[in-house]
């Protein structure tokens, strides 16, 4: 009897092993919270106008007008016409050369406002100027007016970063000439002059698909806002809650290298890579473009 008892206390050493084992609880790894997205209003901040139809696409197509001196009227300026302002030239300006935080770096001084003379002080200001800029980066979303009543969604997103700014100075009286019977005080109550041009890079990206912009506008802006801010692990996740299928991509500014760098990357690549490379300081001799543009009334 004793040997039979001897023999059973293993086994209920082994038994009570088994059950202690079966009490233990796996480890669950907690669900990770989902990022918020405001879904309140969609299409805020979403330019509803095409792309083709805003100003500065107007501008930049429009060479003769990108240079400072040019004079338009303030009503031409809120059509985004920009119409020039006939028998008026601008004379004697002066323009700074300014980062993005308004500090001046530059001077310079036009004998007259004429588009030569723009173009070869500008010349010299590039081979002269050794000074490294860090960029402002901003992103717009244009679509048509009736984008949330139809079927396909067609956006175009426009990312650029404004590297410096050329900023004309206040004309004074002694800036004008006048032609014709053109009087100053009517120049003045009705024109506008072009007061600012901003230096940068820019991309553009045509999208197509038939996710619901109502859905596909919010996570947009949050993935591009993540992107901006560098925070790679919410982008990451951003990217996969919406389709970005691209028909077309335009690359303004850069080395034409760059252009060719992107064509093999999808959408998605193709604007990390773009706003990574935003962020590196670069020299004023950079191939930047004219990509901004802002005007001011006549006092």
């Amino acid at each position: 009897m004793r040997k039979a008892i001897l023999l059973f206390i293993p086994l209920l050493l082994i038994l009570s092993c088994k059950k202690t084992k079966t009490l233990e609880k796996p480890e669950i790894e907690p669900k990770k919270p989902e990022i918020e997205v405001d879904m309140s209003n969609p299409l805020e901040n979403v330019i509803q106008m095409e792309y083709q139809k805003s100003s500065n696409a107007i501008m930049y197509r429009q060479t003769d007008i990108a240079f400072l001196g040019f004079l338009t009227d303030t009503m031409s300026v809120r059509s985004k016409q920009f119409n020039p302002f006939n028998n008026v030239v601008l004379i004697n300006n002066e323009y700074s050369l300014t980062d993005i935080n308004s500090k001046v770096i530059e001077r310079y001084k036009l004998d007259e406002a004429v588009l030569s003379n723009y173009r070869e002080s500008y010349n010299e200001m590039l081979k002269s100027s050794n000074y490294v800029f860090t960029p402002k980066i901003s992103y717009q979303i244009h679509a048509t007016k009736d984008l949330d009543h139809i079927n396909k969604t067609e956006i175009t997103l426009v990312v650029k970063a404004i590297y410096y700014y050329l900023v004309l100075s206040e004309p004074k009286q002694e800036s004008f000439r006048i032609y014709s019977n053109l009087k100053i005080d009517e120049i003045k109550q009705s024109g506008a002059y072009l007061s600012r041009i901003g230096f940068g890079l820019q991309s553009k990206f045509q999208i197509s698909t038939y996710q619901d912009p109502n859905k596909l506008i919010p996570y947009l802006k949050a993935y591009l806002n993540a992107v901006l801010n560098g925070n790679e692990k919410n982008a990451a996740e951003l990217r996969e809650k919406f389709e970005m299928p691209i028909t077309e991509f335009e690359y303004l500014g850069g080395p034409i290298s760059d252009w060719f760098q992107y064509q093999s990357l999808s959408t998605k690549e193709k604007i990390e890579k773009y706003v990574k490379e935003l962020f590196v300081a670069k020299p004023t001799n950079s191939a930047f473009k004219n990509i901004e543009f802002e005007f001011k009334a006549l006092k």
